[in-house]
């Protein structure tokens, strides 16, 4: 993977500041298949052969726990909550992220204010929850600054 750009939030997956030239980020254990940007927060997907299921990887910006994880910093780690999950996509918006599963389920965590998360609160969430509201496989999902929207089965 390669990034560029502002890294002032430690998007760019690297300890160097501000620059304009692609370059690798640091490294991934797992073959990334999927990968996605917020404001200053980047998410992948990547999966391990040997297992089943895959892992979901973010770093950068976690003021309202759009990492799905406690730690900080600009080195991607794994998201506990959704290990072992076969992943269909992932997607950042401002301040909180979700990801579809292949099951056509749904995972939002981070700020839920103005209920961006569709877990029927405005609580941010720390790590990776269920919207069990919905009745309908979910297809797609993209997280706005401030809102998400889905692709669903009718």
């Amino acid at each position: 993977m390669l990034s560029f750009g502002d890294n002032c939030y430690g998007q760019l997956g690297r300890t160097i500041g501000i620059d304009g030239t692609p370059r690798g980020i640091i490294p991934i254990k797992h073959k990334v298949t999927s990968i996605s940007a917020g404001l200053g927060h980047s998410l992948a997907i990547a999966n391990n052969p040997l297992q089943d299921g895959n892992y979901a990887y973010s770093w950068g910006w976690n003021s309202a726990s759009q990492l799905g994880r406690r730690s900080l910093g600009n080195e991607p780690f794994i998201i506990p909550g959704l290990e072992g999950k076969d992943l269909l996509a992932i997607d950042g918006g401002r301040v909180h992220s979700l990801a579809v599963t292949t099951e056509g389920e749904l995972w939002t965590w981070g700020s839920g204010k103005n209920g961006r998360l569709g877990l029927g609160s405005f609580a941010d969430e720390e790590e990776p929850c269920l919207v069990e509201s919905i009745q309908h496989e979910v297809h797609q999902a993209v997280c706005g600054m401030d809102h998400t929207v889905l692709l669903v089965n009718q």
